[in-house]
């Protein structure tokens, strides 16, 4: 997954003074997960109604995730950008659903005859933590944003805490890809861990396929 320009540099804000708490059941977040497809149905002018009125002013940080059924039947990543600044629920769900939809560099913009093919994957970020030690997560339950100062340069990335365990990786090679995907190309010995720091988080995540939407929404 890939953050906006300035989300890895940016300090989390305090809970907002009304202390209202994210969406965190997975009837809530399927919900968000249902306003994404409606917001790119919208652009794509498959739809009218873009449901983003009800989502309130509660802060999050979160990414949203689009995945594509190939021929084969698997899931391929289609799409993924989010933020670690907490920002209105109205805001910043149909603004990354965009996003990961149509500005991830890494893909083409999702076109209108694929969306009957997607998933949608929301993940709500909290409990952010800085740890002494590079290994100091649970692979499964922790994201992890790695900031290394090497070679004169300040390199950072992140991973959602589902990637390792579906990649198979273990901590030390989750840090050697967080590496390489911040642009890092030399090796990683002690030296290079020694440089590494690390902040975690958890998530609340929830996913929906097009089919599944079309029976929430009754279409």
């Amino acid at each position: 997954p890939r953050a906006s320009r300035d989300t890895l540099r940016v300090k989390k804000k305090e809970k907002n003074e009304d202390n209202m708490e994210p969406p965190s059941t997975h009837t809530e977040l399927r919900e968000l997960c249902a306003v994404c497809f409606d917001v790119i149905r919208g652009d794509a002018g498959l739809c009218t109604a873009q449901r983003t009125r009800g989502l309130g002013d509660v802060e999050c940080a979160l990414f949203v995730t689009w995945k594509k059924r190939s021929k084969r039947g698997t899931w391929d990543l289609r799409g993924c950008i989010g933020t670690f600044s907490p920002l209105p629920l109205s805001d910043g769900l149909p603004r990354y659903a965009r996003q990961s939809a149509f500005r991830d560099k890494r893909f083409p913009p999702i076109r209108g005859e694929e969306i009957s093919l997607l998933e949608c994957g929301i993940s709500i970020l909290s409990h952010f933590e800085k740890v002494q030690a590079w290994d100091d997560w649970e692979i499964g339950t922790h994201g992890v944003i790695l900031t290394a100062q090497l070679r004169r340069r300040t390199y950072s990335a992140t991973f959602l805490p589902e990637v390792c365990a579906e990649q198979g990786w273990g901590k030390r090679e989750c840090i050697e890809h967080l590496l390489s995907k911040a642009g890092y190309d030399g090796k990683v010995d002690e030296e290079t861990l020694s440089a590494v720091r690390i902040e975690r988080y958890q998530s609340s995540k929830a996913k929906l396929s097009f089919s599944e939407y079309e029976k929430m929404r009754g279409l």
